[in-house]
């Protein structure tokens, strides 16, 4: 609160939460990881400013970075965030964010 007039002030973000698993198989020189983010919405606001929606959002990766044979300096992220496709926009900005996003990565190291 604001201690002047005790109105709720507006740059102060919801809670987030966030949660992350992941497995390693070191005989193939692979992970894979979920990542969870859980945000609550944003009601306490002062007058003229929007009130944002809480959202949960799924992300997924995976590495593969062998260490001997022909891809030895070969290193290989995969990713999708935002797995569910949520329609969501972060608390004090305009535009909505990204839907699902895949992306892919290709590393070599000489």
């Amino acid at each position: 609160d604001n201690l002047t007039d005790g109105g709720a002030i507006s740059n102060v973000q919801p809670d987030k939460w966030i949660v992350r698993a992941g497995l390693q198989w070191p005989k193939y020189n692979m992970s894979v990881g979920w990542r969870g983010s859980i945000v609550d919405a944003q009601s306490r606001v002062p007058d003229g400013i929007e009130q944002t929606a809480g959202y949960t959002i799924h992300d997924l990766m995976l590495n593969w970075s062998p260490k001997q044979g022909y891809f030895k300096h070969i290193r290989v992220d995969l990713g999708i965030d935002n797995v569910n496709d949520e329609d969501y926009r972060r608390h004090l900005t305009v535009l909505k964010q990204t839907g699902r996003n895949y992306k892919a990565s290709v590393q070599y190291q000489f």
